[in-house]
């Protein structure tokens, strides 16, 4: 996570970007549902099947800010349409609107939850009977395979090893933000034109756009970025080209969307018969809850921790920070490199509900003896074991050199010794004209048309 102290942000990156002062806990005819939505385009489609708020629906994508202003009068509306409706029917709504609803769930009946029993992560009975993900096709590597070219080094254990990245939001990111710690070569593509949340989330520094989010900035370190445009078909075959000289994938869209682009397993693993293939999403790619979207706070809910901490009056918790997104990045961070080296090319299929269930822990009360005096970002940053411990260190990015801003780096030594502090984020296409000639064999020409046709970033075109 950025540990910074940046300037307010303004305009599109503020609260009403996604609605940040709407939605949360409401009450169902038969429960409690977590209802926030993190896209403009999300509340859009959203609030146009709800009869009172249609109007509003019509500005969102267009002036995002209009949910602040209207907040009060959605969230009446919001908790009306919400009161008119069990459960079920707004899990429903949500699964037909593609926006993301989650139900709170209760520690006690995760053992029976239908979609953990269908995936086979509970029995009924038990909770936690596996790791959090699951083998969707495996294929026996080819007699002419050979392992990753590692060339391991204390501080780089994953140097020769070659990751496509085609992740965005913070699960996804934050897993290859550690494969890029320990040495992993990480192309990230970056979805042109439309830019990840990551860049356009507060904190930020506001002069410098999309370079300057402090949440991109923390969590692309390390990385090079590729931007290019998959509608154009050029685009699209570059990455085709560049998943055949990878030794991994890994994506977190929802489930069927990286099919639809002609990204999925199958699109890759038939340029790459030796690619580890990893899927994140919310819920997972099997199971009845499967093409429902979610995020961190969703998965705080259906994983049951808002019942694990409670107000002194039982109510339930919510979550400021989504935690379930750096736990999610860490199993799958775990889960690609258990498999580089192994007999077979596989397709693991991450459910991120799953690894947070992973790590909860025992219910408690806000009047809990274990409560304890609750820290600033700023205290964090001044804590002398952190400090001594060299837990941070300056940002790199281009956009925050020189302004004291400071990032965690890799929470663990080797051998007593801090790893090597890796290069800032890279700007939006840094990489683009040398990765697609380095790895895809394209001449300047190739690159030139490409960026030419609005299918390609290059910023030193």
């Amino acid at each position: 996570v950025a540990a910074a102290q940046l300037p307010a942000s303004s305009g599109s990156r503020a609260g009403g970007a996604d609605g940040g002062s709407i939605g949360g806990v409401v009450s169902s005819v038969d429960g409690l549902v977590y209802l926030r939505l993190v896209e403009p385009a999300q509340w859009q489609r959203l609030l146009a099947d709800i009869p009172a708020t249609a109007e509003v629906a019509r500005s969102v994508v267009s002036e995002p800010t209009v949910l602040d202003r209207e907040a009060e009068a959605i969230n009446r509306a919001l908790d009306a349409w919400a009161a008119s409706q069990t459960t079920t029917q707004m899990l429903e709504s949500a699964r037909r609107l593609q926006v993301p609803v989650a139900p709170f769930v209760d520690v006690a009946r995760l053992a029976a939850d239908d979609h953990l029993v269908a995936r086979g992560y509970a029995d009924g009975e038990r909770v936690d009977l596996r790791v959090p993900w699951i083998i969707d096709a495996a294929r026996d590597r080819p007699s002419s395979w050979r392992p990753p070219r590692l060339r391991p080094t204390a501080q780089q254990p994953l140097r020769g090893v070659r990751i496509l990245d085609l992740t965005w939001a913070w699960a996804g990111p934050f897993a290859t933000t550690l494969l890029a710690e320990l040495g992993a070569e990480v192309i990230n593509i970056e979805w042109y034109p439309r830019p990840s949340n990551l860049r356009v989330q507060g904190p930020a520094v506001d002069e410098f756009g999309i370079e300057g989010g402090g949440w991109w900035s923390a969590n692309q370190r390390g990385k090079r970025s590729v931007a290019l445009d998959l509608k154009h078909p050029d685009a699209h075959r570059a990455v085709l080209e560049l998943a055949a000289v990878c030794d991994a994938a890994i994506e977190n869209f929802s489930p069927g969307v990286s099919n639809r682009l002609g990204l999925g397993f199958d699109d890759l693993a038939a340029r790459n018969a030796n690619l580890v293939y990893l899927s994140m999403s919310a819920y997972g790619a099997t199971g009845p809850r499967s093409s429902e979207r979610g995020y961190g706070p969703h998965l705080y809910a259906s994983a049951g921790y808002a019942g694990l901490l409670r107000g002194p009056h039982g109510e339930r918790s919510q979550m400021g920070i989504p935690l379930a997104d750096p736990i999610s990045g860490l199993v799958a961070a775990l889960a690609l490199t258990a498999h580089l080296r192994g007999p077979q090319a596989v397709h693991i299929d991450l459910s991120e509900l799953e690894a947070t269930c992973a790590v909860r822990g025992e219910p408690l009360r806000s009047d809990s003896p274990f409560d304890a005096p609750i820290r600033s970002i700023a205290d964090t940053l001044r804590d002398p074991y952190l400090i001594a411990r060299g837990a941070w260190v300056p940002d790199r990015s281009a956009a925050m050199r020189g302004r004291d801003v400071r990032i965690a780096r890799a929470p663990w030594r080797m051998d007593a010794d801090r790893l090597a502090q890796i290069s800032g984020a890279a700007e939006l296409g840094a990489d683009t004209r040398e990765v697609l000639i380095e790895h895809v064999g394209w001449n300047a020409e190739d690159v030139d048309r490409l960026v030419s046709a609005g299918a390609a970033v290059d910023p030193a075109s």
